[in-house]
């Protein structure tokens, strides 16, 4: 027997996963809202401080309609469970894990560097970051965890989608025949 399972993880190779995501991996999808809000901060520290234009909503809504329902288009693609979409979906949450440790840096510098009213600003955003830092510890919570978004994991280290468990609250009964 012990041979037989030794052969297994031999043949096994990482590939696509079952559609439906896992309990555990759902909270990782507190990248689109971090990255939303990061990007935004970012762009009101370039508009502001570097640029030194008022036009803040002609430069910044834009960036939001195109890549927020892009990022949702990810997001809704994972539940695939193609491999293509989870390795899309890691890079985009180490993207967000950039874009968020930027704008610590650039808000902080910003604080000790400007004595005028833009000072306010970068307070602001120091005060948005610190809101959102709880979805970033819950994002790379379960990225760290659950081994379905680990592109390189094999199949029998899979967690089962949640449709599937049924201790889950979105389990999904299988249908009668008739």
């Amino acid at each position: 027997m012990k041979a037989h399972k030794k052969a297994l993880q031999y043949l096994e190779r990482p590939g696509n996963r079952p559609g439906g995501i896992p309990e555990n991996a759902r909270y990782a999808s507190a990248a689109v809202g971090v990255f939303a809000l990061s990007m935004e901060g970012l762009l009101v520290n370039y508009l502001v401080y570097i640029n030194k234009s008022n036009q803040l909503f002609v430069y910044g809504e834009p960036f939001l309609f195109i890549a927020v329902p892009v990022m949702m288009a990810v997001l809704y693609s994972l539940r695939s469970g193609r491999l293509f979409f989870i390795k899309l979906f890691v890079r985009f949450c180490q993207l967000t894990y950039i874009v968020y440790g930027l704008n610590w840096i650039i808000s902080i510098f910003q604080t000790f560097y400007y004595n005028d009213i833009r000072n306010g600003l970068a307070v602001s955003n120091i005060l948005l970051l610190v809101l959102i830092s709880p979805f970033v510890y819950l994002m790379h919570r379960a990225l760290k965890r659950s081994r379905w978004l680990d592109p390189k994991s094999l199949p029998h280290e899979w967690e089962i989608p949640a449709v599937n468990d049924p201790t889950s609250i979105s389990y999904r009964r299988p249908k009668k025949p008739r």
